[in-house]
């Protein structure tokens, strides 16, 4: 027989500062206060299907705090990585809600400057708090929160209880 997955319960985002552990698992947050330059790719990625960017190293990672719950999960991402996402949102945003005004354009941060290293620490501090203003507005968009490449690009399905538990056999 086929196995039947129930729908995943909707997520919804809180912006850092309204965040509480008490919140239940189908609240999250999200905090991108660093980056690292990693030789390798970050070791439980190994093997998991990609988002999608670039595969070579040494790289810059930017390390993405997710909160749900009483849970937390690094999910350190390369800024193509964050480039694939916008792609995503962009190819297929959601529905907007009936009622609310045009959506604006989605603000993303440039590859690189042509005057800057794009290892230069100062340049990843600036990328850093970019991409931390665009996935927070993305965040705060109705319908993106729970888009399918955000919860791909957050791993909301491995650190939420709010989705399917168990499967079940239709015959």
């Amino acid at each position: 027989g086929r196995k039947w997955t129930p729908p995943r319960a909707p997520m919804f985002y809180l912006d850092p500062k309204d965040w509480s552990p008490r919140f239940d698992e189908t609240f999250f947050t999200i905090k991108l206060e660093s980056w690292e330059v990693m030789r390798s790719p970050p070791e439980r990625f190994v093997g998991l299907p990609k988002v999608g960017g670039k595969t070579d190293h040494p790289a810059v990672y930017y390390t993405i705090r997710v909160l749900c719950g009483r849970s937390e999960l690094t999910c350190p991402r390369r800024y193509s990585e964050f480039r694939w996402l916008y792609e995503q949102l962009r190819a297929s945003p959601p529905v907007p809600v009936e009622g609310s005004d045009d959506r604006k354009p989605v603000p993303f941060p440039p590859r690189t400057c042509l005057f800057h290293d794009s290892r230069d620490e100062d340049f990843l501090n600036n990328r850093l708090e970019r991409l931390c203003d665009f996935i927070g507005y993305m965040l705060r968009q109705p319908g993106f929160a729970d888009h399918p490449a955000m919860v791909s690009f957050l791993e909301l399905e491995s650190i939420s209880q709010a989705g399917p538990v168990f499967e079940e056999q239709n015959n």
